[in-house]
């Protein structure tokens, strides 16, 4: 299994691996190491970018996954460093802190949206770039007509208290004590970690996020649509 250093801090944008497989899947030609600070695909979240820099090779990596507990990186280089070598991990800095900024202002729209309307539970986030939401399941659109413009007014106000954010690593046990909403489909090979927004509730996420919401800049929620029973809020950040 592959140490998922980025769980120990958002913000640590170089370290150090060892090669522990090379191969090639239909995403392409990847390695894997034996510990990265580069974030695979998943939770709702983009991939890091960045390089790998061994014996005076630099390869850019295009796509970061997990697979079977091991984060495969995947680059177009038909070099690929043997099975051992000691390779230097570099991450987009740019793009980590936008991932963590996107995220983040995912989870402060979904507290935000379900301590003003309490029948609404968020159980799905997106966010990427191109259309970054939460999703409720089961439950219809609230019916106040000054929805929106209540979450943005809370939103600013979290914003500008400068919440701070905060993680654990947690046993399954502790996760379901301490978090109110746990998805049964929980994933059983990575590391338990919780997310918590200020006194919000923690949170089960395995992504990277701001350590205050003084980096976000505005958040906004321009939409909230209705669809087969279930609820889609979308969000702006920057």
């Amino acid at each position: 299994m592959t140490q998922l250093l980025y769980l120990e801090d958002s913000y640590i944008f170089s370290g150090a691996g060892t090669v522990t497989e090379t191969g090639e899947d239909e995403r392409g030609t990847y390695v894997t190491l034996d510990q990265t600070v580069l974030y695979p695909q998943g939770g709702g979240q983009p991939a890091d970018q960045g390089e790998l820099i061994w014996d005076g090779n630099i390869a850019a990596v295009k796509f970061v996954g997990f697979v079977d507990g091991h984060v495969r990186h995947y680059f177009d280089r038909n070099q690929l460093p043997p099975t051992g070598t000691k390779v230097e991990i570099r991450v987009n800095e740019l793009l980590r802190r936008r991932n963590c900024r996107g995220h983040t202002a995912g989870h402060l729209v979904a507290h935000v949206a379900e301590s003003l309307f309490p029948r609404i539970i968020a159980t799905k986030g997106y966010h990427f770039a191109d259309d970054p939401h939460v999703e409720c399941a089961n439950v219809e659109p609230p019916s106040d007509e000054n929805a929106i413009a209540r979450i943005n007014e809370q939103l600013a106000k979290c914003i500008n208290d400068n919440m701070p954010v905060t993680s654990m690593i947690l046993s399954f046990d502790e996760l379901r004590q301490m978090c109110p909403h746990v998805p049964a489909n929980l994933p059983k090979d990575k590391p338990l970690r919780a997310v918590q927004i200020g006194d919000f509730p923690p949170v089960p996420c395995g992504g990277t996020h701001v350590k205050s919401l003084s980096e976000l800049g505005p958040v906004t929620v321009a939409k909230i649509k209705g669809k087969k029973g279930n609820t889609k809020i979308s969000y702006s950040f920057e």
